[in-house]
């Protein structure tokens, strides 16, 4: 993705509307704060208003132990402007509920700096499912 801000596509409109209709969480980062996040970031993240979230510290949604990969991802991003693959992470909810997502970022343009444009889904029904078959398996493996 080239480096331009959100807003100077030739069709802003048109792309605003997708990141904001977007079923997956997208946000952007710069210099570590949090300067956008479309609804469904809102919807992981537990904020009601774009206010609680905006001007903060992405390392506060992260948790503590996934804070190393997660500012090695965005200076990796930042410096080389080659995308970050996805990668599991946990992220923290403002009510303190740490869940698992799937989290990829690229490097963009906004106001004028290098920002990370980061798109993220909560995969914590797919990882407690995931649990739940191997658990069934091991109890099915015991019977036999």
């Amino acid at each position: 993705m080239p480096d331009t801000p959100l807003a100077a596509f030739p069709a802003p409109a048109m792309y605003r509307d997708l990141v904001e209709y977007s079923t997956e969480a997208a946000y952007v980062v710069v210099d570590g704060l949090f300067v956008y996040l479309n609804p469904a970031a809102l919807r992981l993240f537990g904020a009601s208003d774009a206010s609680v979230l905006l001007g903060t510290d992405v390392l506060a949604r992260i948790q503590p132990d996934d804070h190393k990969l997660a500012l090695a991802r965005r200076r990796m991003v930042l410096e080389t402007g080659v995308p970050a693959p996805l990668v599991e992470m946990r992220f923290v909810s403002l009510d303190g509920r740490v869940f698992e997502v799937e989290v990829q970022a690229t490097r963009i343009s906004y106001g004028g700096k290098f920002a990370t444009y980061a798109a993220a889904r909560d995969i914590s029904a797919r990882k407690q499912l995931e649990e739940q078959v191997r658990e069934s398996q091991k109890l099915e493996a015991v019977g036999r």
